[in-house]
């Protein structure tokens, strides 16, 4: 699928991190990349080991309705995911256990990556509404309000296409950028 941006950010930061062995409380962790936990609790509400992950890239998949980020944003942030056979590490009690993922810290710079390919590599084409201000991104100790500077968008298929900008100024006013028209 088309998400060449996103695989050379990701790519870039990252090489940043492993070049300079820079892992937790850096400029570049604090203000591109946000904490996840994940817990598995059994069926007798005993929670497991809870695994963190840092990200830079806070991934959001349409629904087959209307959408809008601030929801979508939320949905991930509560995430609650049915698993199958599983094993509690606290009463050894094998069933079925529900995964919980929250945010735990949220970057200066929020990045959201809009995933518009099903699994079948087929574009999605339901409509998302952006919310430009006061995108409100819950986590564990509170929430944090984000407002848009920039999109990043892509026209074409998942063999080819072409990239095009919005980025907003110090000024709020909203440029386009492509190529090399701006």
């Amino acid at each position: 699928a088309q998400q060449d941006a996103e695989e050379y950010l990701t790519k870039f930061l990252d090489t940043l991190l492993e070049e300079h062995k820079i892992i937790n409380n850096s400029l570049i962790t604090d203000t591109f990349y946000h904490e996840t936990e994940s817990i598995c609790i059994c069926n007798n509400n005993h929670s497991g080991i809870s695994t963190k992950t840092f990200m830079n890239t806070l991934q959001v998949t349409p629904l087959d309705s209307e959408n809008d980020l601030q929801t979508l944003v939320t949905m991930y942030a509560t995430d609650e995911e049915e698993l199958g056979e599983y094993t509690c590490d606290v009463c050894n009690a094998k069933g079925k256990a529900t995964k919980k993922t929250s945010i735990t810290k949220t970057p200066v710079c929020l990045i959201i990556l809009l995933k518009r390919y099903n699994n079948f590599m087929q574009k999605t084409s339901y409509p998302i509404n952006i919310t430009k201000e006061n995108l409100i991104v819950q986590t564990k100790s509170g929430e944090n309000q984000y407002n848009l500077c920039a999109t990043v968008n892509h026209g074409g298929g998942t063999g080819s296409g072409h990239y095009w900008a919005h980025v907003k100024d110090a000024k709020n006013d909203w440029y386009t950028y492509n190529d090399s028209s701006v």
